[in-house]
Order: structure tokens, then C-alpha cells, then sequence
């Protein structure tokens, strides 16, 4: 009898030891359909896109789904989780990050950006206008903040991790939010967000957009970056089957359901998004990167 317990038990550690090298698959959805009236910002449909990618990751074992979404999607929470995710994903995870929410471009501070303007994500609590003393943009999402907080997340999982990013929004749009010409909403604004009201960006070839290649270290995990248009265009929703999506979204959803093993042929997967998004919306040109 004490021999068969003693059998069991390092059965059940070499399990368990097993069990924590295995390869989890972990997603964050940030989703904001509702604003503040005060923000300046329109609604959009992004809870839709929040159920429709739900229901595909959970089809695709991903065994952690995580939400911030609208009053919970916070400057304050959702770097929280950005965080907090860098510290729970273990080495070799797969871990998906999916943004659907408004996006605006700021002047750049920093002086590191050659077209002078950075890309926001916009929370829940951030504001379309600058106003001194008031709001002044410190919880928009900055790409350099993101960046960071993506590196320290490819850092714990480690070379033999993959980290993928969808971001379902404008950067900058050249027409009114919300906007519905030719079954067309807008997920952005033209508006600039400076202290300076005259700020006017350094003219440079390409409409303002640079390729700056992803980074990738030895001790990384690999990135893939799906975002729905270019620095410089609209990203739109589109109403399908009665029911309005993020292009992008939608795109991935139907890409996953065509490719049950994307991880292993994202060549493959990301030309399913790209050409779902180009029919869908030839307004837009869906920029994918991945240093696999």
C-alpha cells in the first residue's frame, strides 16, 4: 500500500511538472463601445468584436481570456494587466493581445519619431482634446509606453514563446467619427492631440508612415503585429450579416476558423486577414508584421 502512494505521488509531481513547461495559450481583449459623452469620442462596436473573438480563442484552447472592457478599460487597469500578464505567462506560452477601440495621433515629445507624431491607444478615461491643467494626455496609450510593456511580456515567455497584437483602431482618420458613408464607421479622428493648436507635423515622403522593422532578440519570444490600416488611414467598421465589426476582428475570427493551426503556418493565416480586409474595406491597407 505505501509503495502504490508513493507511486501515485511522483506520478502526480512528474505530471504537474509536465503540466508547467506545457505551452498555454493566453489572451487579453481591451474592447471600448462606450465612451464618456464628456470625451469627445463616439461609440463603436467593439463589444461585438469582444464576443466574436471570445468564442473563436475559447474554440482554439486558449485556456486564459481575459477582458477590460469599456468603464473597466482604463488607462489605470489596463496597463495593470499589461503588467500583470508580464509576470503570469510562463516560457513558451502563446499569449494574443487584442485592442478594439478608438486610436488618435499625438504630437511626439520625445523627438524619436521622424513624421513628429506619435500612436495612441485610447482608453476608456482619455480625452479627444488637450486642455491645460485638465487633460493633457496622460492616459492615452502611447505606442513607446505599449512597446515597453510588450518587450517585458516577449522577455517572460522567452525564446520559445509567441506573442501576437491586434489593434482594431485608427491612428489617424481623415473624415467626421463616426462617419457611415457607404456603410462606413470610423475608429479615429483627424484631430492631432497637442498643446500647440497650430501643430502642424514635418512633411516627409509616404503620407507621414515609416517602416521602423519589429525587433527581435535571441531570448525573445516572437511578435506578430496585425493592425487594421496605416498610420495615415481610416480604419472602418462594416455592418455583416446585420451586425457591425471591426474589420480586423472579423478578419482574424474568420481567419482562425479557416486555420486551425495557424501558430505553425502564420504565413498563411496572415494572408486569410489581409485579403479578408482588403474586400471588405478598399479604403484601408492592413499593415502585418512578424519576425518568425
Amino acid at each position: 500500500m505505501r509503495e502504490s502512494m508513493r507511486y501515485i505521488l511522483v506520478m502526480v509531481i512528474l505530471f504537474e511538472g509536465i503540466c508547467g513547461f506545457a505551452q498555454t495559450r493566453r489572451a487579453l481583449l481591451v474592447t471600448i463601445s462606450e465612451y464618456p459623452t464628456h470625451s469627445g469620442w463616439s461609440d463603436i462596436h467593439a463589444d461585438n468584436d469582444k464576443e466574436l473573438l471570445q468564442k473563436r480563442f475559447r474554440q482554439h484552447s486558449f485556456r486564459e481570456i481575459r477582458s477590460c472592457a469599456n468603464e473597466n478599460a482604463t488607462y489605470r487597469q489596463i496597463t495593470r494587466e499589461l503588467k500583470a500578464l508580464a509576470k503570469r505567462a510562463n516560457p513558451g506560452d502563446i499569449v494574443w493581445i487584442h485592442f478594439s477601440c478608438h486610436g488618435q495621433q499625438m504630437e511626439d515629445l520625445d523627438h524619436d519619431e521622424p513624421d513628429g507624431l506619435d500612436e495612441a491607444l485610447i482608453p476608456y478615461d482619455a480625452s479627444m482634446y488637450y486642455e491645460q491643467g485638465v487633460y493633457e494626455g496622460e492616459r492615452h496609450l502611447r505606442d513607446d509606453e505599449l512597446n515597453d510593456y510588450l518587450t517585458a511580456i516577449r522577455q517572460r515567455l522567452g525564446n520559445g514563446g509567441e506573442l501576437w497584437v491586434s489593434l482594431d483602431a485608427c491612428h489617424s482618420a481623415s473624415a467626421t467619427r463616426g462617419d457611415e458613408t457607404e456603410g462606413r464607421r470610423v475608429r479615429g479622428t483627424c484631430l492631432i492631440f497637442s498643446a500647440n493648436p497650430g501643430f502642424v507635423p514635418p512633411e516627409i515622403p509616404g503620407n507621414g508612415y515609416t517602416d521602423t522593422p519589429l525587433r527581435q532578440e535571441n531570448d525573445w519570444a516572437t511578435l506578430t503585429v496585425l493592425s487594421a490600416c496605416q498610420s495615415y488611414q481610416d480604419n472602418c467598421e462594416r455592418e455583416i450579416n446585420g451586425t457591425w465589426y471591426g474589420i480586423l476582428s472579423y478578419a482574424i475570427s474568420e481567419a482562425l476558423d479557416d486555420h486551425p493551426d495557424w501558430p505553425g503556418h502564420t504565413e498563411r493565416f496572415l494572408r486569410t486577414i489581409d485579403k479578408t480586409i482588403r474586400q471588405l474595406s478598399p479604403y484601408q491597407t492592413p499593415v502585418l508584421e512578424t519576425t518568425k
